[in-house]
């Protein structure tokens, strides 16, 4: 699976005879995902809420940008899930929230 993302993403990079690299294990040598397993989990709950802003400001700018600068001055008065629905916003945990997420982006892209 690493490999097609390589393929796909990254299609100038070149392992010529390297044999770890060329294999696809090139990803573990990331020590966070080993000491630090959920280092990436946090990157995609925050990238989901910042796409569901983006989304939002898409057809209101001034008020998502006021719902933002609310859900920052909340801090860490509430929980997770608590600060996303106090945004408006899904959490990722909900069933079809990351399927609307990605295609909200897709069809963005799709249109430039």
């Amino acid at each position: 699976m690493w490999q097609e993302i390589e393929r796909t993403y990254l299609t100038w990079w070149d392992y010529a005879d390297l044999p770890t690299e060329s294999s696809g294990r090139l990803w573990q040598q990331k020590a966070h995902v080993y000491q630090s397993s959920f280092y990436y989990i946090d990157y995609c709950l925050a990238l989901t809420g910042a796409l569901q802003f983006w989304s939002k400001s898409r057809t209101d700018p001034k008020g998502t940008l006021k719902t933002y600068v609310e859900l920052c001055s909340l801090d860490g008065s509430k929980t997770y899930t608590g600060l996303l629905e106090s945004a408006g916003l899904r959490s990722p945990f909900e069933t079809g929230c990351l399927d609307e997420v990605i295609r909200d982006a897709r069809n963005y892209l799709d249109s430039i």
